[in-house]
């Protein structure tokens, strides 16, 4: 009877051995199979099955081991468990080792997924350097920039004539207590001497304010390299010659400063010309698009409408109401679409420039070339050729200036391209009544012919 009972705890301690050693197999291998838990999810839940299993033989073997007297149907229950155990364990390393050749099998897959990762990303390299040889989008191309340019002229005209009109026609600046000389002045000096010469034309005042907005937004915002002042335009000049002068050469320096009718034939790029304009063009552009430059296109805005609202003030004083409107109307109307319009010019790769006429006129035909706005009644646009014959055409000032393009890769062959004629005032008289003159600033019972003509007078403190 010990003999049974000993053989028995001899058969119970090897099988709890073996549980053991087991529970330890099982336990190394699902430290193995933590480090790959996310491709061996399956396999980890099996693992999680067994170590279940196992945690219930153990149990059974410690009651067996300090139970003398548990019966054989437990023994051969734990048994039972740790067979299967064993089964799931074999079905494990089964899976393991068929994962493994899978992934095996998968390693030339992976490589050639590598490689065209590697050649895609090649490919986006190259095209990012062909895309960086095309040629920049144009801010504006030519034609677009000469229909924009004369739409703004005629916008200003449109301004003048409806704000403008009644107030000079009412010549309300001499109803008032006193006038201010300064801006008065300033007024006068915008419109050119051929204009101020023919002060004595009945209904010409409104022309030469026109004139004069336009020359002072010429002045100011067109004419400049970039029209809104900024530190960095130092450095930009700077380095923009500095290319200028590399070997080999980098081109030409040119900038919108340089370009008058006088030089022009002088100011003829060379081949590489395209390349500094382009330059040019995607740094200013970059300053442009800087996070403070808003402010300070804002800055100067406000600054260009309240100087252009003084000058004007003396036409129509803001003390009334139309006064009052119309001169808030130049910061919107005027004065922001006309910045709007030079940031496209002075950020485009071509070159746009504003130019004035001479003034010189030989004959009929050189006007042809230009928008000629009649001065005399009826005060009609001339239509060429037919305003030639019979006529004698006078030249009196210019009303609006002409926009000008040089392409950036145009040859140095080609001559600057007029997207937008210049319009100017003439008077139009017979042939036979010969060229238009001056008749005196005053009619017959001793008013002023016009308004800007007595303003001159009273600055000149006339009879």
């Amino acid at each position: 009877m010990f003999a049974i009972l000993f053989g028995a705890e001899d058969e119970r301690s090897r099988h709890a051995r073996e549980i053991l050693d087991l529970g330890q197999q099982l336990q190394e291998y699902q430290n193995d199979l933590e480090t790959e838990k996310h491709h061996h999810e399956a396999a980890q839940r099996k693992v999680l099955e067994v170590s279940k299993l196992l945690k219930q033989s153990k149990d059974y073997s410690t009651s067996l081991e300090n139970d003398q007297d548990a019966n054989d149907a437990r023994v051969l229950q734990a048994e039972a468990k740790v067979k299967q155990a064993n089964r799931k364990y074999e079905d494990l390393k089964a899976k393991q080792h068929t994962t493994t050749k899978t992934s095996q099998a998968d390693q030339p897959r992976k490589d050639l997924e590598d490689k065209v990762r590697t050649l895609t990303a090649h490919l986006k390299s190259s095209h990012d350097h062909i895309f960086s040889l095309q040629p920049l989008p144009p801010v504006i191309l030519g034609p677009e920039a000469g229909r924009q340019f004369s739409s703004f002229c005629e916008t200003v005209e449109e301004w003048v004539q409806t704000n403008l009109g009644d107030a000079i026609e009412d010549r309300i600046i001499f109803k008032g207590t006193s006038i201010d000389k300064q801006a008065a002045a300033e007024l006068l000096a915008l419109i050119s001497p051929s204009g101020t010469g023919a002060f004595q034309v009945p209904g010409s005042d409104e022309y030469y304010v026109i004139a004069a907005i336009m020359r002072f937004l010429c002045r100011e915002i067109f004419d400049k390299e970039f029209y809104c002042d900024m530190g960095e335009l130092v450095l930009v000049r700077s380095l923009q010659e500095s290319i200028q002068k590399l070997k080999p050469p980098r081109g030409k320096f040119w900038h919108l400063l340089a370009l008058t009718k006088e030089n022009r034939a002088n100011l003829f790029l060379s081949k590489d010309r395209k390349a500094i304009r382009t330059w040019r063009s995607e740094t200013l552009t970059a300053l442009a698009n800087s996070p403070h430059f808003p402010s300070l296109r804002r800055k100067r805005i406000q600054a260009l409408a309240a100087q252009l609202t003084r000058i004007l003030s003396i036409l129509i004083p803001s003390t009334s109401p139309d006064g009052k409107k119309a001169l808030a109307s130049i910061d919107t109307t005027i004065i922001e679409p006309a910045v709007e319009l030079a940031e496209k010019f002075q950020l485009s790769v071509d070159l746009f420039s504003i130019e004035w006429t001479s003034g010189s006129f030989t004959d009929n035909e050189s006007f042809s070339s230009f928008q000629c706005q009649n001065l005399l009644p009826p005060n009609r646009k001339l239509k060429f050729p037919a305003a030639k014959q019979g006529n004698c055409i006078t030249y009196v000032c210019d009303i609006a200036p002409q926009l000008v393009n040089q392409l950036a890769h145009a040859l140095d062959s080609e001559a600057p391209k007029i997207e937008k004629q210049a319009k100017i005032l003439v008077a139009v008289t017979k042939e036979q009544d010969g060229p238009f003159k001056g008749q005196g600033l005053r009619l017959e019972n001793g008013e002023y012919v016009t308004l800007l003509g007595q303003l001159e007078a009273h600055l000149s403190r006339r009879p």
